[in-house]
Order: structure tokens, then sequence, then C-alpha cells
């Protein structure tokens, strides 16, 4: 729990440790669609959905000294990671979808501007505010989807997507735990995380069950 509260806390994020951060990170990112064997599986998953997105950002916005600075991190932190996964991705002949064209630079635009956006508005969270909730909601849905559609992708070919099933069903309650400190907010925020999971929960194993890449 120490190494947790360390990470979302206690973490001196200076610019050339984001910078270095969103070097690894758009490394990997480039580098694992060399491996068409590890297609629909977790460790291409950051490939095609935001669990670790929503994960990045919100150790920059709980690391960061204010607003402006927590936006302008998850600006450059972004920009660089999908500026080098990018540009290793479009070196392959494996194509990945969003990612197998470094020319297409629009397709950038709404990606970065919402991590400008959403770094500022984000800060706020940690007034620990009931407002709060309305910010994080979003996320929590976000990562609710992704639960459902890994867990049912679980179901039909086990172990396919069972780290990624694990990570978001983890941090939809783990958020909820790190963000707020006012007891009364973090109460209702875990509430709200619950209903979250029991629904995508029921809505998964209800669901026809698919594989591989949604």
């Amino acid at each position: 729990m120490n190494i947790i509260k360390k990470l979302f806390e206690g973490l001196n994020l200076t610019w050339l440790k984001l910078i270095a951060l969103a070097v690894v990170v758009g490394l990997y990112t480039g580098l694992i669609t060399y491996i068409p064997a590890l297609e629909g599986t977790s460790f291409q998953d950051v490939l095609y959905h935001y669990e670790w997105w929503i994960f990045f950002g919100i150790i920059i916005i709980m690391n960061s000294k204010s607003a402006l600075d927590s936006s302008l991190k998850c600006f450059v932190f972004y920009l660089i990671s999908l500026f080098i996964g990018g540009l290793i991705a479009d070196l392959s002949k494996f194509s990945v979808v969003g990612w197998s064209s470094l020319g297409n630079y629009w397709e950038w635009v709404f990606p970065l501007l919402s991590a400008f956006s959403i770094g500022f508005v984000g800060f706020y969270m940690r007034k620990d505010k009931w407002w709060g909730l309305i910010i994080l909601f979003p996320m929590l849905i976000i990562l609710g989807y992704h639960y459902s559609k890994y867990l049912n992708s679980l179901i039909y070919v086990f172990p396919y997507h069972l780290l990624s099933c694990i990570f978001c069903l983890v941090t939809i309650f783990l958020y909820a735990l790190i963000i707020f400190k006012d007891k009364k907010i973090k109460t209702a925020a875990i509430i709200i995380s619950s209903t979250i999971a029991i629904f995508m929960t029921v809505i998964s194993l209800t669901s026809p069950p698919k594989y591989g890449i949604w």
C-alpha cells in the first residue's frame, strides 16, 4: 500500500522524469506491434483501449503542482508517447488500427486536446470535494466498459485478456480509494465503483461471448 501511495502522491515528477516515462511507454506501444502472436492479448490492449492511458494520466494529475502543470504534463506525455509509438509502429509491416500511419496527424488532435483539458480539470479531483466524483465518473464508466468487454472475451478463450480484466477491475476501486480523503466522498466513490463493477459484470455474463480485439 505504501508503494501505491508513493506512486500516486509522493513522486517528484519532474519534466525529465515525465519525458523519460513517455519515451518508455512510446517504445513499448510501438515495439509490441512487431509481435503478431500477442494480438488479442493483454499485452497489446494498450494499443486499442484506454485503461493504461487513464492510469498514466491519473498518476500525472496526482503528482502535479497545479492545474496548468497537470494539463501541460498530460499533453506532453501523450504527445511524445503517441509520436514514438506511432513512428515505430509505422515502420512495422504489422498494421495496428490507429497506429498504422504517422502521416495522418489529424487523428491525434482530439486525443491531445482531450489530454490537455482532462489534465486541467482532473487536477481538481485532488481538492477532495464532491465535484471530484463528477470528474472521476466518466473514467470509471470507461474502465467499467473495458472490464466488461475483457471479461466477456476471457470467458470465451481463457486466459486471453485476463491481465487487462483484472487491471480494470482493480483500478475501478483503486482510484476511488486513493484520490479522495474525505470519508463520505470516499464511501460514495466506492459505492459508485461497486455499482459499475456489478452492473458491468452482469452485462458481460449475460452477453454472447466474443473473442479477440473488440
